[in-house]
């Protein structure tokens, strides 16, 4: 996929809440320590960049929830990682999809896992892309995620 602009085409201003906004495209910005991430696209879009913390289970499913609780879980045992990094991944998820304005309330489903690192997700019809890494700077594991307001078949694209 390559989406191409002009960059006058996305000048931003920022809405009353602080939000970054652009007349002609979305944009989704996040930052984590000294790290930060901006997306532009003519789609809507969601971006959030979190550190992994260890946090008891108990923790995590205050956090979460039951139900996006047991999706990290299983998401932990299938793909054999840590249960912070996948309760991270769903977190970042959610903000995700509050950052695209989608409804934080949408069933987030496990797609595939393409690698170690990156994990593919679907929210309603939207794709939800997860990409953990360690951040060389802060030396922390860090989890970045985006959400994909268009039709996108993960299996259709080798990298992305």
């Amino acid at each position: 996929m390559q989406i191409t602009s002009k960059t006058e085409d996305f000048v931003t201003t920022k809405r009353y809440d602080g939000k970054p906004f652009t007349q002609k495209g979305h944009i989704s910005k996040t930052h984590m320590r000294d790290l930060t991430v901006q997306l532009l696209t003519p789609y809507q879009i969601g971006c959030d960049l979190e550190q992994v913390t260890i946090k008891e289970d108990d923790h995590w499913l205050a956090l979460l929830g039951q139900e996006r609780y047991n999706l990290a879980t299983y998401v932990s045992r299938s793909c054999k990682e840590e249960l912070s990094v996948s309760a991270t991944r769903i977190w970042g998820i959610a903000e995700s999809l509050k950052k695209a304005d989608l409804h934080l309330m949408e069933t987030i489903l496990f797609n595939q896992q393409k690698s170690s690192q990156l994990h593919y997700y679907k929210c309603g019809n939207h794709t939800v892309l997860s990409l953990s890494f360690i951040a060389k700077e802060a030396n922390v594991e860090s989890v970045f995620t985006t959400v994909l307001v268009n039709e996108f078949n993960p299996v259709d694209h080798e990298e992305v």
